[in-house]
C-alpha cells in the first residue's frame, strides 16, 4: 500500500510525531491540527513534478491539487535558476491530523507549500477490514488501462451521460430548437455516420426544417488558431467542400471534435474556419451578427481547452492515479494502525482554475462563446470537465451548482430572443457588475492576433446582454464602446492592471478607434471597481453621450476616427501634489499607461474628476484627466489614468455632502488640490472662501 509512495512520502506516515511549531513558523490552518510531520525532500517543482508522474501516488495526488498557474510558475522558476538545489523553489509537505469533536471522522492533511501557493488533500481515517476500503483496493473502481486517456470508453460514457442528464433536468438549459434554416448556422458540416465524408452545406439550400420538423442538432467548437492556421473555408475552397473534406487533410483538434460529436450521436457540427468564409468582408460581417444564435442552438460546445493550436487536439493521455482513490496506512510511534483514504476531488474554485486558466481561454472570441453556450463538455490534460447553466462538474465526481460569475451573465441570456421578466433594478445592476468583473476582465486580459476585433470578439455577447438590458428598463439602454448607458458612471471606473506594458490603440497604427474613457482604449488587461448598488455615492453625473456606431452597428464600436464623447456633470480639481500621504490623507494616482505616464509629467498636469466616494471605507474614486483639445468652443478633455484618495479619520458626518465638504477642505489645507478655474499655485495660508467655493462648484467635462 505505502509502497506506491517515494521514501520521503512514506516518512511522513511513519516514525515520532513531531511537537507543534511555534506560532510564527506556520499558518493558522495548521495551527488548528493537533501535531504535524514534515519534509523538504524534493529539490523543487521539476523533481515533484517527475516524481508525480513516475512513481508516488502522493506525490501526483498534491501535485494535481496545485492550480495549474502556480505548477507553471514553480516550473519557469526551477528551470531559470541555477544547478543548485539550494537556489531552487523549496518545497515542503506536511502532515496535519485533526480529530476535533466537530469533525464527522479524524482527518489527515498533506500540504504542499512553496513560493507563494499552497494546496492540500484531505485524507479520512477507515476502517483497516471495512466495506469501503474493499471495494477501493479489490478491484480497483477504474482499471488504469481503461482510464489512460480522455479518449477511453470511461471518459466518452461519461461526457454522454452528463449530456444525457441535462437535457431533460436543467430548466435554464432549454431553448426551443430551430425548426427553421433562418435560425440555424448559414453553414454547417454534414458529419453523417462514422466512416462517412463530411461535408459542408448551405442551411437554407439543403435543410427544409419548417413546423413540426424534428429539431436539429448541431455542435460547436472552442479551440486556437495559434501561430498554424487550420484549414480554411475560402472563396476558392468552397466548391471543393461541399464535395467533401478530407478528413487526413484535417487537423487533430478538428477530426478529434467530430469524433466526440458523432459518438453523442449528432451529424452536424459548426467550427468557424470551415463555416465563415476567410477573406471575404461582406460574409465575415454578416456571420458576426449571427454569431450570438450559433452558440445559444449549439446542442453542445466543445472546448480543445489544452490545444494551443489546431494540431494540439483534444483528447489526450493522462495518468490514471489522477482520477482513483490513494489510500495509505499510518504507523507512527506511540499510535494505533490506521488507514486513510483520499478522494480526488476538485471543489468549484479548482474546477474553475483548471478550466479558466486553459489555453483556450487565453483566446479572446472564446470568451463570448463559453458565455453564449448552454452546455460545454471543456475536454482538459488530466479529465473532462462539464459546465451548463445549472452543474460545474468533473471526470473525478465532483458536482456544484453553477453559481459563478459565468453563470450569473450566462442565465439572463437565456430568453430564447425573447424577455426575461420581472428583473429588478439590483438585479440588473448585478448583470452589468457580472458584465464588468466577467467579461471585461476576462476579456481585456485574453489574446487578440488581431487587434481591429477588440470590438467584434465581444459583439455577440453585448447584443445578447442588450437585449436582457432592453427589455428590462424604461430607459433606453445603449452601448458604449464597451460600457452600458445603464450605471454608465460607475463602470468610467476602471484600472488597468499593468500599466508598465499596457499600450494605448491608435486607429492609425492599429486600426481601433475608442475613447480614453472606454477600457477598449487599451491593450492590456483591466479591471472595473466593483462593489454593491448602494455601497458607492455618485458624485458626478454623465448628462449626455455621442458616438458614431461603425457602419452603423454600435456593437462594432466606433467609427473610424470619429469622436466619442461624454459630457460630465461634476467636481473639477486640478492636481497640485503627486502620489502623497499625508495623515490622514493617502493619494494614490494609476497610470492608464506608459506613455500617459509620461506625457503627463507623473500626473502633476491632470486634473481629477471625482466620480464615487465610500463614506463607510472613507474614500473618493476618480478619473485623471488632461487637456485634449478644443471643440465648439470649448475644452475638451482625454482620460490618463485613475486616482484614489484614503482618508483614515475623517467622520462619515451626517450625510455625503457634509462628509465630502470636510474632505475638500483637508485637501485644499494640505495642498493637495487646487479649483481647476484658478490660475496659480496653492500656498501655505489659510484657504479663502472663493477658493472653497469654487473647489465645491460642480462644472460641465467634455471628455473625449
Amino acid at each position: 500500500m505505502n509502497d506506491a509512495f517515494c521514501l520521503p512520502c512514506q516518512s511522513l506516515f511513519e516514525g515520532t510525531v513531531e511537537p507543534e511549531p511555534e506560532a510564527d513558523e506556520t499558518e493558522k490552518y495548521w495551527r488548528e491540527r493537533s501535531w504535524i510531520r514534515s519534509h523538504r525532500a524534493h529539490g523543487g517543482a521539476l523533481a515533484l513534478q517527475e516524481c508525480a508522474q513516475t512513481r508516488c501516488l502522493l506525490c501526483a495526488a498534491v501535485w494535481s491539487q496545485l492550480p495549474r498557474r502556480d505548477q507553471d510558475r514553480w516550473l519557469a522558476a526551477d528551470e531559470a535558476s541555477s544547478s543548485s538545489a539550494e537556489a531552487r523553489n523549496p518545497i515542503r509537505f506536511m502532515v496535519g491530523l485533526s480529530e476535533s469533536s466537530g469533525c464527522d471522522r479524524p482527518s489527515v492533511d498533506v500540504m504542499i507549500r512553496g513560493d507563494g501557493a499552497a494546496t492540500a488533500c484531505r485524507f479520512y481515517s477507515t476502517a483497516l477490514d471495512g466495506p469501503e476500503t474493499e471495494a477501493l483496493m479489490v478491484p480497483p473502481l477504474r482499471p488504469q488501462d481503461e482510464c489512460v486517456s480522455t479518449s477511453s470508453d470511461v471518459s466518452m460514457q461519461w461526457a454522454k451521460q452528463m449530456l444525457e442528464k441535462c437535457e431533460p433536468r436543467h430548466e435554464k438549459c432549454w431553448t426551443t430548437p430551430p425548426t427553421t434554416a433562418a435560425r440555424l448556422p448559414t453553414r454547417l458540416i454534414f458529419l453523417g455516420k462514422p466512416g462517412e465524408v463530411p461535408r459542408l452545406i448551405e442551411t437554407s439550400e439543403e435543410l427544409l426544417l419548417g413546423p413540426g420538423s424534428p429539431p436539429l442538432r448541431y455542435t460547436t467548437l472552442s479551440h486556437c488558431w495559434g501561430e498554424v492556421h487550420p484549414p480554411k473555408l475560402t472563396s476558392e475552397t468552397r466548391r471543393q467542400f461541399y464535395d467533401g473534406i478530407r478528413y487526413q487533410d484535417l487537423p487533430k483538434s478538428f477530426t478529434d471534435v467530430m469524433d466526440i460529436t458523432q459518438f453523442l450521436g449528432i451529424e452536424y457540427i459548426w467550427i468557424d474556419s470551415l463555416c465563415i468564409i476567410q477573406g471575404d468582408k461582406e460574409d465575415w460581417e454578416h456571420e458576426c451578427t449571427r454569431m450570438a444564435d450559433v452558440y445559444r442552438y449549439s446542442y453542445c460546445n466543445i472546448a480543445a481547452l489544452e490545444a494551443t493550436d489546431s494540431r494540439g487536439g483534444c483528447f489526450h493521455g493522462r495518468e490514471p492515479t489522477f482520477l482513483r482513490p490513494v489510500v495509505v496506512e499510518s504507523r507512527w510511534q506511540g499510535r494505533d494502525r490506521a488507514l486513510w483514504v483520499y478522494k480526488p476531488c476538485l471543489g468549484p474554485r479548482e474546477l474553475g482554475w483548471e478550466i479558466d486558466d486553459a489555453p483556450v481561454h487565453q483566446r479572446a472570441w472564446v470568451l463570448q462563446e463559453r458565455l453564449l453556450s448552454r452546455r460545454i463538455l471543456h475536454f482538459g490534460r488530466k479529465m473532462i470537465f462539464w459546465e451548463c447553466r445549472e452543474l460545474l462538474a468533473s471526470e473525478a465526481g465532483a458536482a456544484f451548482d453553477s453559481a459563478s460569475l459565468y453563470s450569473y451573465l450566462r442565465n439572463p441570456l437565456n430568453h430564447d430572443g425573447g424577455t426575461t421578466a420581472g428583473l429588478s433594478q439590483d438585479q440588473l445592476y448585478n448583470i452589468v457588475l457580472a458584465w464588468n468583473e466577467t467579461a471585461v476582465r476576462r476579456y481585456t486580459g485574453a489574446r487578440l492576433t488581431f487587434l481591429t476585433d477588440k470590438f467584434v470578439a465581444l459583439s455577440a455577447l453585448a447584443r445578447e446582454l442588450h437585449q436582457v438590458l432592453s427589455s428590462e428598463t424604461d430607459k433606453e439602454v445603449k452601448y458604449l464602446a464597451g460600457l452600458w448607458s445603464l450605471f454608465l458612471e460607475r463602470q468610467l471606473l476602471w484600472f488597468a492592471l499593468f500599466p508598465k506594458t499596457t499600450t494605448k490603440l491608435s486607429p492609425i497604427t492599429d486600426g481601433v478607434t475608442a475613447p480614453s474613457w472606454s477600457w477598449a482604449s487599451l491593450n492590456g488587461p483591466v479591471e472595473i471597481l466593483s462593489g454593491g448598488k448602494n455601497e458607492m455615492e455618485l458624485v458626478a453625473h454623465v448628462a449626455d453621450h455621442t458616438l458614431v456606431p461603425n457602419s452603423g452597428d454600435p456593437f462594432l464600436g466606433p467609427a473610424a476616427q470619429s469622436k466619442s464623447v461624454l459630457e460630465i456633470t461634476g467636481l473639477c480639481w486640478r492636481l497640485t501634489a503627486c502620489e502623497a500621504t499625508v495623515y490622514p490623507i493617502v493619494v494614490n494616482l494609476s497610470l492608464d499607461s506608459a506613455v500617459d505616464s509620461e506625457s503627463s509629467a507623473a500626473g502633476t498636469a491632470s486634473l481629477l474628476l471625482p466620480i464615487a466616494i465610500k463614506r463607510q471605507r472613507g474614500s473618493i474614486t476618480g478619473l485623471m484627466l488632461r487637456e485634449a483639445g478644443h471643440m465648439e468652443k470649448t475644452t475638451s478633455y482625454e482620460r490618463v489614468g485613475g486616482f484614489f484618495v484614503g482618508l483614515n479619520s475623517v467622520d462619515q458626518g451626517p450625510s455625503s455632502s457634509a462628509w465630502l465638504d470636510k474632505v475638500i477642505d483637508l485637501l485644499l489645507e494640505h495642498n493637495i488640490i487646487w479649483p481647476s478655474q484658478l490660475d496659480g499655485q496653492p500656498n501655505q495660508t489659510t484657504v479663502t472662501h472663493d477658493v472653497k467655493k469654487k473647489a465645491t462648484t460642480r462644472q460641465t467635462i467634455y471628455l473625449e
